[in-house]
């Protein structure tokens, strides 16, 4: 701010200069959502204040189990570092971590307060254990494709029942996701369509016979003008398909991959339907669904129209020498699309419920696609009013780890803020709203000590002065002595003052007679030399 206004700046310095001894957990930044049996990334900053060369012990802990620990010993009175751990799911549910730091017994009761030794912040374990029921007419090594696929996730469990297994009394396992291959709808057992109108997840496999029209619009979302043909289709990612993120390498292998046999005919879709992959027949890019998800109610449907998965799996194990990358991680991104919960908030905001005015206003935001994976290809503002004022609008910025955002608002005013997040995800409004409140703080009460250094930067860098300190009445004198010492050092300047007016020639007489008589002059030496 000094650098912006082109003037000398005098500082006097009041407040006390005393280092204050403190240690704090000044940072703890947690995901608020994790799959079990996954890791997360958990940093802590940690910063120390006339500790010196004294060892600290850097703690991470949830419950009474120490998770790790590290030692760090600052090399200046005013010293933070920044740690990073990462951290295995185990259990599901709300889990609870504390970060702490502890100096060394030799130095134990010399910190003003302890309080700030530590802080925790709570991360909630989602159960991951999905259950995959796949319900088909017959052996087909499609479903072999798919159910290996699926079990590459260990916390996904696969059954089949063969529709012949059906008969009037039998129930269906509990299950998350309901997966159909090749079944005729009128065909399908009375206990099967209860679990499709039951179920929150449906994926619908079907094949070159499949006659699509039989199915219900409302639940596959698309009509086909079926014909007695086979078309062989490859597939070709869609660009604009945001309902969870495909395999990055995922259009080379289609290129290579061999081509489904899908149905033959026109398509006519819904705006419900959203696909993933389109058709590609020949050399034509389509824009006939291949891969697709159906969303817009409480339940979600996956389909896909073409057979031979299993030559996909079979091409992408050869490529990668044993590992099916791509085609795995597409079915089960699917899965985790299918299963994943609509009651978890997808824009999540971390932000302080009340603060000192002397402190930074620091906030986290994290947004999740409908799959719930963490995404950063959106844009998320904040609109901040204070006291029913104008509301101010700010954008948060991607943090380094590439997974969440972060605003800093620096100092606020003493008052009452109400704050309003949004983004666009795929088209859908989120949004989070809070409140936060900022105390006025007394300088006595602060723990950062005065810095007389800094004004006297200030003064130096603005050709200024530092006049001294004030500490009583008795240095008004001083300052005052300081004050007329520099003012007499310092030359007045001449200030130039310049402004313009615009004004029509016809109100200058002067100016427009001296042009006519120019040109009238003009006129006739042309006229005398004989030029026209």
């Amino acid at each position: 701010t000094a650098s912006r206004l082109d003037a000398p700046h005098l500082f006097i310095g009041t407040g006390d200069t005393a280092l204050v001894t403190d240690l704090e957990v000044t940072k703890f930044r947690i995901n608020e959502v994790a799959y079990l049996g996954n890791t997360f990334p958990v940093e802590v900053t940690f910063q120390a204040r006339g500790a010196e060369n004294v060892p600290m012990t850097l703690r991470l802990s949830s419950g009474k189990t120490t998770l790790d620990t590290r030692t760090w010993t600052p090399n200046h009175n005013f010293s933070s570092t920044r740690w990073t751990v990462q951290v295995n799911a185990e259990v599901p549910g709300p889990m609870t971590l504390k970060a702490s730091i502890t100096p060394d017994p030799s130095w134990v009761g010399k910190e003003v307060t302890t309080i700030n030794n530590r802080k925790q912040a709570t991360i909630d374990i989602l159960e991951s254990q999905r259950q995959i029921l796949i319900v088909a007419a017959a052996p087909h090594p499609d479903i072999a494709a798919v159910r290996n696929a699926a079990e590459t996730n260990v916390h996904q469990e696969t059954n089949v029942i063969w529709v012949s297994e059906l008969d009037g009394g039998a129930t269906l396992p509990d299950h998350d996701v309901l997966v159909m291959h090749h079944l005729t709808p009128s065909l399908i057992p009375s206990v099967v369509t209860d679990a499709i109108q039951r179920a929150r997840a449906v994926w619908i496999l079907g094949g070159a016979t499949t006659a699509w029209n039989d199915w219900d619009l409302n639940l596959v979302g698309f009509q086909n003008d079926f014909q007695p043909l086979v078309t062989e289709s490859k597939g070709h990612t869609a660009s604009d398909f945001e309902s969870f993120p495909l395999p990055t390498d995922l259009d080379r292998m289609l290129a290579l991959w061999p081509p489904l046999a899908c149905p033959t005919g026109e398509y006519t879709t819904t705006p419900a339907l959203v696909s993933a992959l389109h058709q590609q027949v020949g050399p034509v890019n389509t824009d006939w669904p291949l891969w697709a998800v159906r969303e817009g109610d409480s339940r979600r449907v996956a389909v896909t129209l073409g057979e031979g998965l299993w030559r996909w799996r079979m091409q992408d194990l050869v490529i990668h020498d044993g590992e099916s990358a791509a085609f795995d991680e597409l079915v089960n991104r699917t899965l985790q699309y299918l299963s994943s919960r609509d009651d978890v908030k997808r824009l999540r905001i971390r932000a302080p419920e009340r603060m000192d005015e002397d402190l930074r206003c620091q906030l986290t935001a994290e947004v999740y696609d409908a799959s719930l994976s963490p995404t950063i290809n959106v844009e998320v503002s904040l609109e901040l009013m204070r006291n029913d004022a104008e509301p101010t609008v700010h954008r948060f910025i991607e943090n380094s780890s590439g997974t969440d955002f972060s605003l800093d608002l620096g100092m606020l005013l003493p008052g009452v803020y109400n704050w309003v997040a949004t983004c666009t995800q795929k088209g859908e409004q989120l949004s989070e709203r809070g409140r936060l409140v900022v105390n006025a703080v007394q300088a006595e009460a602060s723990l950062v000590p005065a810095d007389h250094g800094l004004l006297r930067r200030l003064a130096l860098r603005t050709e200024g002065a530092y006049l001294g300190t004030l500490n009583d009445s008795n240095d008004m004198e001083e300052i005052g002595q300081a004050w007329a010492a520099f003012a007499d050092g310092t030359e007045s300047q001449d200030v130039v003052h310049t402004s313009s007016e615009r004004m029509p020639l016809h109100a200058q007489l002067w100016l427009l007679l001296t042009l006519l008589i120019m040109l009238t002059a003009e006129w006739a030496i042309r006229r005398a030399s004989g030029s026209r």
